[in-house]
């Protein structure tokens, strides 16, 4: 069949569809779409006909993608979570208070034996809930398998410590599960979604489930991180087609753990761009205000709802908890801003950087996006990411582990950001070994960095690579130079500011990449 001849003409109004489409590197006015790339864009815009089916197509055994790599993927990240959850975990036979494990398995107790209205009420100098109504629920869940399985675990008031070995293997199977039915299911959905065969899916799901901080945080130090970023990944899948399905999974996950917050900007900018007609901004309103008055009505009826809303925002704490690889923990090595500055005037500061420096960069996608530019999903996951950077960067009392936030929407860009997201991934590792050594966690630490580095044997971000080398001493300086009496935490102090200057510079390249949507190349 004979095809229409291209002209200039036609290839300016070609490149303008394309643009409108979705801005691509090749397809700025300084660079020329070769004519390859010209006919297979064509014709899935639909401006040129299909090519007539092959007299000779190929065998069935090549029309179809087998999915056992995607499987192999997929069971190979259980498989070192699982490994993981081998090692101690968070407060391990060290009293009085242990640690998050106890945390949780407390939370247990005390949603399955006391009403709603002690909740976040009950002996809040131990082990107070501080978890929104959603994870207070899932809790309770937890708490009665629990007692139907070994009442002895969530025995109030006499379970304190409580460590056999067989509760200790239910409750790390929790998260397993949890981890496995939301964020790995995303993890595989996105992977699905942004490559087109089932090499590049099953390398990227690898790369996902594989990446160090997520499995020590969540399988070694213990926690249920997986939860909320999991429901964001599912959110942000559905931003595009089912806004108001997006909405809901988001919701959820900001009522299950509050760094969800850390998207907020994100997510209402991706949301609003797509959605300016008042009637559909209605109704994601009141998607939102819906689920959130379900979820807190029961702690309204009992007249406690403030209370667990100051339990889930405690000011009181801190701009910073213990050494984190943010703006404010260098501002007080360097400046003693904590010092000098009083709570509530560092509070306002704090969040003020913090919307100036999440809300810039997602306002202009949201003017790009409503112009019907940059709406693929991998643009929406890297909105995500500078949000979420933004916040672990700027906003009031931030864990170290709360760098988990912006790494998960950069996982899937894996293959697409290969050297900034591998640098990423390994910088966010590398800012949790002081907590993961004192926890007893150093060698899985290691064992899942090396395991990393290994997916990456066919495509090396060698810039990642070397840059992490750099950092490799760091690691065995404390047993071969034992830091001077005057400053007992100098290496953790020195990984805290190595992470601070590091996610310093990743979040002026993300910011800088958005604030000049003409350049679309890739971030590393």
């Amino acid at each position: 069949m004979l095809q229409t001849p291209h002209t200039p003409e036609k290839d300016a109004a070609f490149v303008s569809r394309i643009r409108r489409y979705d801005s691509t590197e090749w397809a700025s006015p300084q660079v020329t779409p070769t004519s390859g790339e010209r006919l297979v864009a064509a014709r899935a815009l639909g401006l040129t006909p299909s090519p007539p089916r092959s007299r000779n197509p190929s065998p069935p055994s090549q029309q179809r993608q087998s999915p056992a790599l995607v499987w192999a993927a997929v069971a190979l990240g259980l498989l070192v979570r699982h490994a993981c959850s081998l090692h101690p975990y968070s407060g391990e036979r060290d009293p009085p208070r242990y640690g998050d494990y106890e945390a949780h398995r407390h939370w247990m107790e005390i949603t399955h034996h006391l009403p709603v209205k002690q909740w976040y009420a009950y002996d809040t100098e131990y082990w107070g809930l501080d978890y929104p109504p959603l994870m207070a629920y899932i809790e309770r869940i937890l708490g009665a398998l629990s007692h139907a399985y070994d009442p002895a675990s969530v025995s109030l008031n006499t379970s304190r410590g409580y460590e056999e070995s067989h509760h200790r293997a239910f409750m790390r199977f929790t998260v397993l599960i949890i981890d496995a039915l939301v964020a790995v299911s995303a993890f595989v959905a996105l992977a699905c979604k942004l490559e087109a065969t089932t090499k590049r899916r099953s390398l990227l799901i690898a790369l996902c489930v594989l990446a160090p901080a997520p499995i020590l945080v969540d399988h070694g130090h213990f926690q249920y991180n997986c939860l909320p970023l999991g429901l964001t990944l599912w959110s942000a899948l559905f931003i595009d087609d089912r806004p108001y399905l997006a909405s809901l999974l988001f919701t959820l996950a900001l009522h299950s753990k509050q760094t969800a917050l850390y998207y907020a900007p994100a997510v209402f900018c991706e949301l609003l761009g797509r959605n300016l007609e008042a009637k559909k901004i209605i109704c994601l309103g009141a998607v939102v205000l819906m689920t959130s008055l379900l979820l807190w009505l029961p702690l309204i009826k009992e007249g406690v709802a403030l209370q667990a809303l100051r339990r889930c925002f405690p000011v009181a704490r801190g701009v910073f908890e213990d050494k984190v690889g943010n703006a404010w923990y260098a501002a007080q090595v360097f400046l003693r801003a904590r010092d000098r500055l009083d709570q509530s005037s560092l509070i306002k500061v704090a969040a003020l950087l913090t919307a100036v420096c999440s809300f810039a960069p997602c306002l202009l996608r949201c003017r790009r996006v409503a112009r019907g530019q940059d709406r693929s999903l991998a643009n929406i996951l890297r909105s995500l990411h500078v949000s979420a950077l933004a916040f672990f960067l700027f906003s009031y009392h931030v864990h170290e582990k709360g760098v988990l936030v912006p790494l998960y929407p950069l996982l899937p860009l894996s293959l697409a950001e290969r050297d900034y997201a591998a640098a990423f991934s390994l910088l966010s590792a590398f800012t949790l070994l002081p907590l993961l050594h004192y926890e007893g966690l150093a060698l899985a630490y290691g064992a899942a960095v090396a395991l990393y580095v290994f997916a990456w044997y066919e495509r090396r971000p060698r810039r990642a690579f070397a840059a992490f080398a750099c950092l490799v001493p760091l690691h065995f300086m404390p047993l071969v130079v034992p830091p001077p009496a005057r400053y007992p935490d100098l290496y953790p102090a020195l990984v805290a500011l190595l992470g601070a200057a590091g996610f310093g510079l990743a979040y002026a390249a993300v910011a800088l990449h958005e604030l000049k949507p003409w350049r679309r190349g890739k971030l590393d």
